[in-house]
């Protein structure tokens, strides 16, 4: 690929940023209402309670099926990972055109 004009790379940039934005509020949203069906308020208070799970003393007031799977998504990073991929395009588009 050739090197990528400044012009060109802001309007790529611009227009996948964008998106990855739309995707993470949308990941995040679907986080808050699981947070809310497990009767967590944050992501602090869900790690507070999976660690009462973990050891043997749940919270009473805490679904954990929805607790479980916000907590999978906050540990592995799904929330955030479309902003990880646009982040990984501008270093591999930057890394090739340092390297010519």
């Amino acid at each position: 690929m050739p090197l990528m004009e400044q012009q060109e790379w802001l309007r790529r940039y611009t227009k996948l940023k964008a998106i990855a934005d739309r995707v993470t509020e949308m990941r995040l949203t679907r986080f808050r209402a699981l947070c809310k069906e497990a009767h967590v308020e944050n992501g602090m208070m869900l790690h507070n309670a999976m660690v009462g799970l973990h050891y043997g003393k749940p919270w009473p007031s805490v679904n954990y099926e929805a607790a479980k799977k916000a907590y999978h998504w906050d540990q592995t990073g799904w929330l955030y990972e479309a902003s990880r991929i646009v982040e990984s395009w501008n270093l591999r588009v930057w890394n090739e055109g340092r390297a010519r």
